[in-house]
């Protein structure tokens, strides 16, 4: 398969970028409905540093980072192995799932519905790179 870091670092900055657009749109509706609000923090107080709720820059970072650091992962998935997509393919399932956990163990006091929000909010992120990297690994194999 004739593919590259650059590419792979490319298509998981598009889906990045991608998943961003979508969960800042879901940011905002969620915030307009009243499920996302200022009283939770997602990071709480430290030394005596007031807590953040969630805004905008958590949402890009949380949408960008991932994706940078699973088509890392992606491309030495497939440099190694002939099965690499199907490996990125179980592991993204299964980090998603792990991380479906993360509002509810993560987040103090959190609301249920503040929780199954950002819990939504993970689904772009992982579909953006699964659909965007099959996309882009099938194209370098019959190029």
């Amino acid at each position: 398969m004739k593919t590259s870091f650059l590419s792979i670092l490319k298509t998981g900055l598009l889906a990045g970028l991608i998943a961003a657009v979508v969960n800042i749109v879901l940011f905002y509706i969620f915030k307009a409905a009243g499920v996302f609000t200022d009283d939770i923090f997602i990071q709480p107080p430290v030394d005596g540093k007031p807590g953040m709720p969630l805004g905008l820059i958590p949402v890009i970072f949380s949408s960008l980072m991932p994706s940078i650091v699973a088509s890392i992962l992606l491309y030495f998935l497939v440099k190694g192995s002939k099965n690499g997509f199907k490996i990125f393919t179980i592991i993204t399932i299964v980090l998603s799932i792990i991380f479906f956990a993360n509002p509810f163990l993560g987040i103090k006091n959190v609301p249920m519905g503040y929780a199954i929000a950002l819990d939504i909010m993970h689904i772009p992120v992982a579909a953006a790179l699964w659909y965007f990297h099959k996309k882009n690994l099938a194209n370098a194999a019959t190029a």
